[in-house]
């Protein structure tokens, strides 16, 4: 009888602790036609039966041609199981590769799909979903911040640059486009892809455009070694904030392919005027006091040192010092180039300007080449040379007042409106008959 009593205790906690934990493996089929995988994480003490949030992580690296070996095996190794085990949420990883990055149309749809399909699946609460990544995968969550933001609770950015979301971009970075998202940025003191003296003007910046940004700065290299000391804020920021549609937001776009926020699309751009005096564009330098020698590498190359493939521009330092395709690079200064991430190592020790030295391996002699890196410069964030249209909306009473700025059309879901007890329709001041139903077309005046 003690026996019974004991296993029924034991299937009693055992039920009250939920599931076991799974790693639910996935695949959706992108726009590319292509099957890529993802998968989901389930902690072992959660009770899937009660609706828990959701992190979506973005992995770096994301301009590698080959999507990751074994994803299971790379899920299983990160750090951010611990964080899930402990915030008791759905951990996703998203898989993705040059032709579908976190930057264009093929991977942008397919991380939007594969949300869907664990909502779908899996007791997910809706108003609890955040997007976090690291390295590529963090400037991949600050660029969804200011492209896709109304689907997440927040955004979770881990050694990213804004600058690289800029670049890489299919659309263009529009700070207010966020709409005072919360913000958890992290970045370290000696990350040596982004260092900080080039992140923390670009943070600051943002800060003027959203009151919801966190910004930590822990040391440590190019790396998540923080994570452990970075938990409490990381779980007090999910558990603290929930997605929730705003009553005022604005939404600047310059492609029609992405037009639409909350419930207003914008449906024609207007070519002819020109934008308002409140659509500004974004502008802010940076200086870039980075040593580089621009240079890039042949990865295929199995000898010592690492095999010089071409370089970044013309003007580069490797270039002006007369460094040649095929120089093998076996030193620079005293640094031995034992891996790829050996030169990262170098420079991250030395400025724009700085002396320097390279041992070089040309047909079968070793040569000594010495000379200054490049001078430092500044140069732009925001790069949004097209025309962009851009609306300003907000609830007041029982109004819907519409703003807008090189803007010839707009579309608004009167249904969804309706829940706000919206009985007329303002844009540009001018006052719109509407049913307040289905979907209204207004030809901007």
């Amino acid at each position: 009888m003690k026996k019974i009593l004991y296993l029924l205790l034991l299937l009693t906690s055992t039920l009250a602790l939920g599931q076991e934990e799974t790693y639910t493996e996935l695949t959706f089929k992108c726009k590319d036609q292509i099957e890529r995988p993802f998968i989901l994480y389930t902690p072992k003490a959660m009770d899937s039966k009660v609706e828990r949030p959701l992190l979506v992580y973005l992995h770096g690296a994301i301009s590698n041609p080959n999507l990751k070996k074994d994803p299971l095996a790379y899920i299983k190794k990160s750090k951010l199981i611990e964080l899930a085990d402990q915030g008791e949420f759905y951990l996703m990883f998203c898989y993705g590769q040059k032709g579908a990055t976190w930057f264009d149309a093929v991977g942008m749809d397919m991380v939007m799909g594969e949300i869907r399909e664990v909502q779908e699946q899996f007791n997910v609460d809706q108003q609890k979903i955040f997007l976090s990544g690291f390295s590529d995968g963090a400037s991949g969550a600050l660029y969804f911040s200011m492209t896709h933001p109304a689907p997440f609770a927040g955004f979770i950015a881990m050694n990213g640059s804004l600058r690289v979301a800029q670049k890489l971009g299919a659309f263009g970075t529009y700070p207010a486009n966020a709409n005072h998202k919360p913000i958890y940025i992290i970045n370290t003191t000696g990350d040596m892809l982004y260092p900080l003296n080039q992140i923390e003007p670009t943070v600051d910046y943002l800060k003027q455009f959203n009151d919801h940004i966190i910004f930590k700065t822990p040391e440590g290299n190019h790396e998540m070694a923080y994570l452990q000391t970075e938990q409490e804020g990381l779980l007090s920021f999910m558990a603290e904030h929930t997605n929730q549609v705003p009553t005022e937001f604005s939404w600047e776009m310059s492609s029609l392919s992405n037009n639409t926020i909350n419930w207003i699309s914008i449906t024609q751009i207007d070519t002819s005027s020109s934008p308002k005096a409140w659509h500004t564009p974004y502008q802010l330098k940076v200086f870039n006091s980075k040593a580089d020698f621009g240079l890039n590498y042949d990865y295929a190359y199995q000898g010592k040192g690492l095999k010089v493939k071409g370089f970044k521009n013309d003007t580069c330092t490797s270039k002006r010092m007369g460094i040649k395709v095929d120089d093998i690079v076996l030193l620079m200064e005293q640094d031995t180039m034992a891996s790829p991430y050996s030169p990262y190592f170098y420079t991250a020790k030395k400025t724009a300007g700085d002396p320097t030295s390279l041992t070089i391996l040309r047909e079968g002699k070793e040569q000594l080449i010495s000379g200054k890196f490049n001078e430092g410069y500044y140069y732009e964030i925001f790069n949004t040379p097209r025309r962009s249209a851009k609306i300003a909306a907000k609830i007041k009473g029982h109004q819907l007042i519409i703003h807008t700025s090189n803007v010839a059309e707009i579309k608004i879901d009167m249904n969804a409106v309706r829940a706000y007890d919206v009985r007329e329709v303002v844009v540009n001041d001018e006052i719109y008959p509407s049913k307040l139903e289905g979907d209204q077309v207004i030809k901007v005046k």
